[in-house]
Formats: structure tokens, C-alpha cells, sequence
């Protein structure tokens, strides 16, 4: 990989290092170079090159993030330009590899351009194109085409050049000076027709373009460091999620094991004596219903509290009905069986556990296969208390 050196600030260095459009107008004001003319080096290039109805006027082949693999839509691009440079071995192409601020650090961004460089390179090798007219060239990040402040920006920079040049011309050596590299005639009539008010012109297009490309820059900055903090914002808020689950499995557990506890007190607890009132002659109903596996907020307790009511009751001569989540026919034909009973019933008791609703002053028992949304619902997928009473 050839690196662009940064300590020699001359006019022609500038033209080479920002290639761009805004760049080469800056070095087209200076060495009266026609942008129109499209001319580089020693010789004019095709015509063909800069007409938009030509196959090879598109010269940038983008790619995704972090890759080096060249899309298959570019197939016909890079086939078309094999072709021309197959019929002009006079031309040469210097491939130059781009990358963006989100593709890593300097060297890694530079790696990734010459990857992806060396990707066309090969695709037009493979294609018929002679090794000596093609080179290869990294600019990392240091090139933007765009800001890279929106998805379309940072897209654009992820991209490959192909940048035609004549014959004999060097695109990666950078000459001492301006005389030194044009052609002897070109730099006699530049300094013949260019006034000295053009070179102060050129003074100030340099500037201005230095200006540009260094608010790029604190831009770029600006947007890693906005990325970096929402990036750290995302890791806080998932530490945060993991710990309230944390706590919530902490909290069940703690729930469960309390309910264990509590069943094996109630096990071991020693049978109390039956109260006399047990002797008289009476017979005693109890209807007991116990819902806990609801669809939406299903619950722990209710059913084995109905267990422990349902023991306890028959303790004291009752005869006990107990149904467990139960639906709501179910509630209903329990209530019949129950019903049909009480004629005989010295007394009748009636137990539910759990989930309730008052509404129109109704108390509505919920079954466990409720589905319920709205209030005029309960109607129909409740089960009214009033018909117990």
C-alpha cells in the first residue's frame, strides 16, 4: 500500500490527494486545466469516458459495510470498462479504494480500501485487462464523497474509483513541484496566460478547500462521539433490563418457595378436635371453586386455598363440592349439582377464589377461559354472583 505524503502542502499534491469534485475544480482554477476537457497527464482522454449514454461513464462501484466482496450488479459495469481498456492499451486506470469513519480506525479503514481496490483490480484482470495498465490504491476514510451524517452519506463512502489517466502518467507519486510534473509545454502556457492575480486566486480556492475539508472533519468527529455516547446509552439500558430480570426471577423464587413452606405447614400442622357443634344432626353443603390458571395474570394461590378450605370444612361435617380453574360452564354446572342439593341442606356454604369484577352493581365471578376486553363482556363471559345468592 503507497501512502500519500502530508508534509509537502503543494498546489499539485492537493489536486491528487482531495480527488473530488470540489477538489478538482479548486486545481482546475489554478493550472487551467478544462474540466470540460477531461484531460490528465500528457494526453486527452476519450470523449467517450464523459458521455452519459457511454457504458463506461459510471466509474464507482459501492460496497457494504466492512466488505471487500464486489456486488454482482457491477458485473456489467466492470465488464464495460474491461472492454474499453482491452481497446485503448494506451490508457491506464488507477483503482482507488474508499472506506468510512464507521469502518474503523486509520490503518484499518486504509486496509479496507486497498482490499476493496485489489477486489476490482482482479474482477478486471479476470476480465481480459493487462496488469500494466491497472493500479491499485487505498484512501481509507481521509476522501469523503459525501457527509456521512444520514445512511445515504455514509453508503456513498463505501465505494471504489475508477480514475482514467494517459499513458506515462504517475497517479500515486507526488512531484516536489507544479513545474516539475505538468509537461514543459503546458506549464509555459499556463505561465504565459495566468496573470499573477490568478495565483493569488489559487491561493484562496486552496484555503477554502483546506476549510472544507477540515469542518468535514470536526463533523465526523462530532458524529463518532454522538455514536459512541448512544452506544453506551444501548449498553446501560440492557444492564438495566437484565438486572429487573434479575430481580423478577429473585422474586418468584422467593414466591415459591414461601408456598412450599406453607404446604408443608399445613401438612404437618396436628388435626384439631371436632367442635360439638358437629354432633348435632345436621347436614352441611359446601360449594368451593378455586381459579389460578387464567390466561392473562394467572395466579399462585387460589387453588390451594380452596384446597385448604375444602379440609378444613369437612372437619366440621361438611360436605364439600371442589372444582379447580374452573371454566365457565363448569362454574355453571358445578352451581346446578349444588342447587339441586340445598332442598335438603341444613346449611350451605359458598367459597371463590380468585379474580372478581363489579360492574352496573354486579359482582361477576371470572372463569379461567374469560377472554375479556371490554365491560359489556362480563355478561357474557362471567359468571353473576346474584345467582348464588
Amino acid at each position: 500500500m503507497r501512502h500519500l505524503p502530508d508534509n509537502k502542502l503543494v498546489l499539485f499534491s492537493a489536486c491528487r490527494i482531495f480527488a473530488h469534485r470540489i477538489a478538482f475544480v479548486a486545481c482546475a482554477a489554478i493550472t487551467g486545466i478544462s474540466i470540460a476537457d477531461t484531460h490528465v497527464g500528457s494526453k486527452a482522454l476519450p470523449s467517450t469516458l464523459s458521455d452519459p449514454n457511454s457504458p463506461v461513464f459510471r466509474k464507482l462501484i459501492f460496497f457494504n459495510h466492512g466488505v471487500a466482496l464486489v456486488s454482482d450488479e457491477f458485473n456489467l459495469l466492470l465488464k464495460s470498462h474491461a472492454e474499453f481498456l482491452v481497446a485503448n492499451p494506451n490508457l491506464r486506470v488507477s483503482i482507488q479504494g474508499h472506506a468510512t469513519v464507521f469502518e474503523g480506525s486509520r490503518e484499518q479503514s486504509l486496509a479496507l480500501g486497498q482490499r476493496r481496490a485489489e477486489a476490482i483490480r482482479s474482477a478486471l484482470i479476470n476480465l481480459g485487462v493487462a496488469n500494466s495498465q491497472l493500479e491499485a490504491i487505498s484512501f481509507g476514510k481521509e476522501m469523503i464523497a459525501r457527509p456521512q451524517d444520514s445512511v445515504a452519506g455514509v453508503d456513498i463512502n463505501r465505494r471504489t474509483e475508477l480514475v482514467y489517466v494517459s499513458a506515462g502518467y504517475e497517479t500515486t507519486q507526488s512531484p516536489p513541484s507544479l513545474s516539475a510534473t505538468l509537461p514543459e509545454q503546458t506549464t509555459q502556457r499556463n505561465q504565459a496566460k495566468s496573470p499573477p492575480q490568478n495565483l493569488d486566486s489559487g491561493k484562496s480556492d486552496r484555503e477554502r478547500l483546506t476549510n472544507e475539508v477540515e469542518a468535514e472533519r470536526k463533523k465526523r468527529q462530532e458524529l463518532e462521539e454522538r455514536l459512541a455516547a448512544e452506544s453506551k446509552e444501548r449498553e446501560r439500558l440492557a444492564q438495566e433490563a437484565k438486572e429487573r430480570e434479575r430481580l423478577l426471577a429473585e422474586a418468584n423464587e422467593r414466591e415459591k418457595q414461601l408456598a412450599e413452606a406453607k404446604e408443608r405447614e399445613r401438612q404437618q400442622a396436628p388435626q384439631p378436635q371436632r367442635p360439638q357443634a358437629v354432633l348435632r344432626n345436621e347436614r352441611r353443603l359446601a360449594l368451593i371453586i378455586g381459579n389460578s390458571s387464567y390466561k392473562v395474570s394467572p395466579l399462585n394461590n387460589p387453588t390451594n386455598d380452596a384446597t385448604d378450605i375444602a379440609e378444613s370444612l369437612k372437619k366440621f361435617g361438611f360436605q364439600t363440592t371442589l372444582v379447580k380453574n374452573a371454566t365457565l360452564g363448569q362454574m355453571r354446572e358445578a352451581t346446578r349439582k349444588f342447587a339441586d342439593q340445598l332442598p335438603s341442606a341444613d346449611v350451605a356454604l359458598i367459597y371463590f377464589a380468585r379474580h372478581g369484577i363489579e360492574a352496573n352493581r354486579k359482582n361477576y365471578m371470572i372463569p379461567v377461559n374469560a377472554d375479556l376486553k371490554f365491560e359489556y363482556e362480563l355478561a357474557d363471559q362471567g359468571y353473576d354472583a346474584g345467582i348464588w345468592l
